[in-house]
């Protein structure tokens, strides 16, 4: 018993006529009986009762044809199902993101990718930046958000966007008095810090700006997020350098001024597995570089634009 036997029964059926079902399948009229001669004698009994004209079905032929019509009925299924797998619109993608980048355009992005592809499995895991590169490399996440390129084996990385950095400062720092700030000038400042076992590509990239000024940052407190950075600014702990999208979230007394020499920023990155060949992950990565690119946001450009102004030391 053939797929193409059933459907060519259930054409016969619903058509009535040899000649019909034979012109709706693009078939000849003596192939078409033939080939229900062949399910009849695979099925071991007669489907239609050619004495009488037009043909009936057989009480036997009766239950095939409603079988045929749901077997039918499941095969399409499975081809439907199979087309939107290959073209990544059902599946599962488990996505890790770094905490800070719950507070830029990520959100509504991924957002408009739930929307747009409704039957995807979409979960994303929020926490620090070694635990994330830990269940990737276990295999437990499908593609990381972060900050910096993940520099792991077998994987594939693409640039987002670059985010600039802001110095946060207590409104009553002299320095909040300009409008842009030499990194140099915080050189006597108590800085608060992430840890650098949490966001190490953070952590390095401004402590080696700091060192490239002349000094070394005086870290006494380290906290595991940016929040918790203005938290403690607003109460006159010291300074903080943190991404641009955190100055959108305003704590009392705490003033943000952009960075000119260096004029500090870090790339966005997605990273996913080198030899992922599931739709759905491309086309996430798609669908990320199509519509930040679409909100502004430029992989090669930074978001905050370039001093024109800068203090003297």
């Amino acid at each position: 018993m053939e797929h193409r036997q059933l459907e060519y029964y259930v054409t016969l059926v619903d058509e009535r006529s040899f000649s019909r079902a034979a012109g709706r399948l693009y078939i000849s009229q003596p192939a078409l009986s033939q080939q229900i001669q062949r399910l009849e004698e695979s099925v071991g009994v007669e489907l239609i009762d050619r004495s009488v004209r037009p043909f009936e079905m057989t009480p036997a032929g009766e239950r095939v044809y409603v079988e045929a019509q749901r077997v039918l009925g499941t095969v399409k299924d499975i081809r439907r199902i199979s087309d939107q797998a290959q073209n990544g619109s059902i599946g599962r993608v488990r996505v890790g993101i770094a905490p800070s980048l719950l507070f830029g355009p990520m959100p509504p992005v991924l957002r408009d990718f739930q929307q747009r592809y409704p039957d995807v499995e979409f979960v994303l895991e929020r926490m620090p930046t070694n635990s994330l590169r830990s269940l990737f490399v276990q295999r437990r996440l499908d593609a990381l958000l972060m900050f910096s390129p993940a520099k792991l084996p077998d994987t594939e990385c693409q640039v987002l966007y670059r985010e600039p950095f802001l110095a946060a400062l207590h409104r009553d720092n002299p320095l909040a008095a300009f409008p842009y700030i030499r990194l140099a000038q915080l050189r006597d400042e108590q800085f608060l810090c992430v840890p650098r076992e949490e966001a190490p590509e953070n952590h390095d990239a401004i402590v080696g700006a700091c060192m490239n000024a002349g000094f070394s940052p005086r870290t006494k407190i380290v906290l595991g997020t940016y929040l918790e950075h203005i938290g403690f600014v607003s109460a006159g702990f010291g300074v903080a350098i943190v991404p641009e999208t955190i100055s959108r979230y305003s704590a009392p007394d705490v003033v943000f001024r952009p960075l000119a020499e260096p004029v500090m920023s870090l790339e966005i990155s997605v990273s996913w597995l080198e030899k992922s060949r599931d739709p759905a992950i491309n086309n996430l990565v798609a669908f990320l570089s199509a519509e930040l690119t679409k909100r502004g946001f430029a992989r090669d450009e930074s978001v905050f634009p370039a001093p024109e102004g800068i203090p003297a030391l």
